[in-house]
């Protein structure tokens, strides 16, 4: 600061000692001020400050009827004064209705807003900024410069790298600047550049994340999306409004989901892919355009048996390639094969797999099928492969906005798109 042609150069290291240099500069002469006056002053001014912020929480804990242990337990932000003791240092942009756990911590260039909780052993890097109503769990790290928009729910152990945007209004026009919210569940690792929207007033007002998902740098989630457990993202991804992910699904890189699709669960998309409809639990979906390629083998064959895995084959192929043929003549299928050529639609033998499959689960006395690897063995549908082609034959039977992803119809495959 210039004044009377002088330079007063203040270096504060510890919180009581203060040194003060004056700089002539007219004489270039340096002169040094015993600052004991000054020390003193500062230290009683922290201290009441100190005393005043302690209390000040816990009158107001107390009023808002929140157990608390202790008076120690949360301490309140105050503009314009740093409050806090020594284990929670409180900087300026601290709101005073924030409430910041005594093990978090707080970088002092860092934003918090009204009615923000900042849980136990949390970590607000430099240049964070929370807005209003946030909700930080237990051991959350938010890295520099990542930006937190209003009635943002972040479960604990979760990692926000540099400059994720998360929680911001939606880009739709429906939005009408309602209290709507982001939901990510525990565990969950957002990467750099990440953006993530909440959702709008009309479709519920919340997008979801599940616990342990990954989603990696350049990705965006539309509004009102839902994002099931150990979902993998990975970078410059695109996933429009109102798209449901089902768990441990994989989406390839540099792909597109369209609006209100659907990707069942276990399924995987390959890398940059368009997505315009819903791809089917246990699936690979790639190509552009992108067409059903195979059961999701990688997934699906450490869970399975030898002996099991050429029932799958046979479910699947049974589904998607049948059409007045049975999948295999095993006599525990015979009523499928029965019934076969009238039902050539994908529906109606999505239906017959679901009954089948149920009837198998219920039946204590299947008939015996020589031809099983296992000589002399019933043959029960695999618990496994049971919830496999359950969810496969219910996700179709489900209505769906943008119609089903399926195998690209050639001269080895009996069923045209037109029968499906």
């Amino acid at each position: 600061f210039f004044f009377c042609g002088r330079i007063f150069i203040c270096l504060s290291g510890l919180e009581e000692v203060m040194l003060c240099v004056v700089v002539s500069m007219g004489s270039g002469v340096w002169r040094w001020k015993g600052v004991s006056k000054t020390i003193a002053r500062w230290s009683k001014l922290r201290g009441i400050r100190r005393e005043a912020n302690r209390r000040q929480c816990s009158s107001v804990m107390k009023d808002e009827g929140k157990r608390v242990q202790g008076p120690s337990k949360w301490y309140l932000g105050d503009d314009g004064v740093r409050g806090g003791v020594e284990t929670a240092w409180l900087a300026d942009g601290v709101a005073r209705s924030a409430r910041v756990a005594v093990s978090a911590h707080v970088h002092p260039i860092a934003r918090v807003g009204d009615e923000v909780t900042i849980m136990d052993q949390s970590i607000v890097d430099r240049g964070v900024d929370l807005g209003t109503g946030c909700v930080v769990g237990e051991s959350v790290r938010l890295m520099r410069d990542c930006l937190v928009g209003d009635f943002t729910e972040i479960g604990p152990r979760c990692r926000i790298y540099p400059r994720a945007v998360l929680g911001f209004p939606p880009q739709d026009r429906k939005y009408r600047d309602g209290p709507t919210k982001l939901l990510i569940a525990s565990d969950c690792i957002i990467r750099e550049d990440v953006k993530i929207e909440r959702g709008t007033e009309i479709a519920g007002g919340i997008t979801r994340l599940g616990q342990r998902v990954l989603i990696m740098a350049g990705s965006y989630v539309g509004h009102d999306s839902s994002i099931g457990d150990d979902v993998v993202v990975a970078n410059s991804t695109s996933i429009a409004g109102h798209a449901v992910l089902g768990s441990n699904c994989v989406i390839g890189g540099h792909c597109v989901i369209h609006q209100r699709v659907r990707v069942g669960q276990g399924a995987m998309v390959g890398g940059l892919s368009a997505i315009r409809r819903d791809v089917v639990p246990h699936t690979v979906v790639t190509g552009n355009p992108p067409s059903m390629r195979a059961l999701n083998y990688r997934k699906l064959w450490p869970l399975l048996a030898p002996a099991d895995r050429k029932l799958a084959v046979a479910l699947y192929k049974y589904l998607f390639y049948a059409r007045n043929k049975p999948m295999y003549k095993w006599e525990a299928f015979s009523h499928l094969a029965q019934e076969t050529a009238q039902h050539s639609c994908l529906r109606d033998r999505a239906s017959q797999v679901l009954n089948a499959v149920s009837n198998g689960k219920n039946s204590s006395d299947m008939p015996r099928n020589p031809d099983y690897p296992k000589k002399g063995a019933t043959l029960v549908i695999d618990r496994v492969v049971d919830r496999v082609f359950e969810n496969i034959a219910t996700f179709i039977l489900e209505p769906s906005v943008r119609g089903l992803h399926l195998p690209i119809p050639s001269k080895s495959v009996l069923e045209t798109s037109s029968s499906t």
